[in-house]
C-alpha cells in the first residue's frame, strides 16, 4: 500500500509505547507521547521507524507481516472473483493484498486459528486496477458489477480545480465562500461545494 504516514499506525505505536513504559499511568501517557513523536519525526526526516525491542516484540504478539507483489494482487481479484463456482467476490486491490497475506500466513498456523480480514475500499475507486485483473474474465462486467450508480458518467463530467494561493485555512475557507457566492448567484449551485 501506498500510505507512509497513517494516523492507525501512529496511534498503534502510542499503544505499544505506553503498554512498554513504566511508572503511573500519567507518566506513562506522557513516556508514550513523547516517544511517538519522536519517532514519527524520525520517519518524516529519514523515511523509517525504528523502535526498542520491548516495543516491536508487543506488535510482534499481535501482528504478522507480509509483502505481496502487484502480480500477486491482481491473481488474488482473480481468484476470488472467479470464487469457487458459488461465491464470488470483487475486491479492491487493498483488500487483495490483505487476502493474500492471510492465505500466506495461514499456511503457518493450525487450522483452528481464525483469520478476520476487513475489506478497506470499494473496488470502483480503483476501477483501473479491478478491470486490469478481470477483463479476461468473461462474465465479468465492470458497469454492471461493479461501479455504483452515482458514478456513472462521472469521468465524463468537466474536472473542476480551484487553486488555493498558499496553505492557509483562511484562505481555503475563502475561496469556499466565493464559489459558494458565485455558484448561488448563477443557479449552479448543487448543495454543496
Amino acid at each position: 500500500m501506498d500510505i507512509l504516514v497513517s494516523s492507525n499506525f501512529e496511534r498503534l505505536l502510542w499503544y505499544l509505547a505506553y503498554e512498554s513504559a513504566k511508572g503511573p499511568e500519567t507518566a506513562r501517557r506522557v513516556v508514550a507521547g513523547a516517544a511517538v513523536n519522536g519517532w514519527m519525526g524520525r520517519m518524516k526526516s529519514d523515511g523509517r521507524v525504528e523502535v526498542p525491542v520491548d516495543v516491536l516484540e508487543l506488535a510482534r504478539r499481535d501482528f504478522m507481516a507480509e509483502r505481496i507483489s502487484d502480480d500477486q494482487t491482481l491473481e488474488t481479484i482473480q481468484d476470488y472473483y472467479l470464487g469457487d463456482g458459488e461465491h464470488s467476490y470483487i475486491a479492491d486491490p487493498h483488500t487483495a493484498v490483505g487476502l493474500a497475506a492471510a492465505r500466506i500466513i495461514a499456511r503457518n498456523n493450525p487450522p483452528s486459528t481464525v483469520q478476520v480480514i476487513l475489506s478497506t475500499a470499494h473496488p470502483a475507486k480503483f476501477a483501473e486496477a479491478v478491470n486490469h485483473a478481470l477483463y479476461a474474465s468473461v462474465k465479468f462486467d465492470f458497469e454492471k458489477d461493479v461501479q455504483p450508480k452515482e458514478f456513472k458518467g462521472l469521468l465524463q463530467k468537466p474536472k473542476r480545480v480551484i487553486d488555493v494561493e498558499a496553505p492557509s485555512v483562511d484562505l481555503v475557507k475563502k475561496v469556499i465562500e466565493e464559489k459558494a457566492v458565485d455558484e448561488s448567484s448563477n443557479g449552479t449551485a448543487t448543495g454543496s461545494v
